[in-house]
């Protein structure tokens, strides 16, 4: 017998509201996106664990990264940044936005096209009362 321990909003949840949300308002978002970087396959088989979350298109080009979390503590943060996919992430040459929970993402859908006109870089938002900051970190 299967005994569910949470209820409690996961990742996948988090990215599949922002695919049918960004669906809903036209944008051609795919999901569980891999490709090459520099001529470098991504994926676990290819020797890294670079899987972009979603992905945002415009003609065929993707535009925007959109990477999932569920949280993160500021000792979370810098360790995740001192990693491959991160330093795989900053090599992407386009926007790569963190989205961290729900909040973020609520925040992330009423300011989507600011987003969609960040530079490139890995973005971290952060939800402070009702609006959307962003600080750019990238290793380009």
């Amino acid at each position: 017998m299967l005994v569910i321990g949470s209820l409690q909003k996961s990742e996948f949840d988090i990215q599949a509201d922002l695919f049918c949300r960004l669906k809903s308002i036209g944008l051609c978002v795919r999901g569980e996106v891999r490709g090459t970087i520099n001529g470098k396959p991504t994926g676990k088989k290819c020797g890294n664990k670079v899987r972009l979350d979603l992905v945002v298109f415009s003609d065929g080009v993707p535009k925007l990264v959109i990477e999932t979390k569920m949280k993160r503590s500021n000792a979370w943060k810098l360790q995740y940044e001192s990693s491959d996919q991160f330093a795989m992430y900053s090599r992407l040459e386009l926007p790569v936005v963190m989205v961290c929970g729900e909040r973020e993402a609520e925040l992330l859908m009423s300011s989507i096209d600011w987003v969609l006109g960040l530079p490139n870089g890995v973005h971290w938002l952060q939800a402070t009362s009702d609006k959307l900051e962003v600080s750019i970190r990238s290793e380009s």
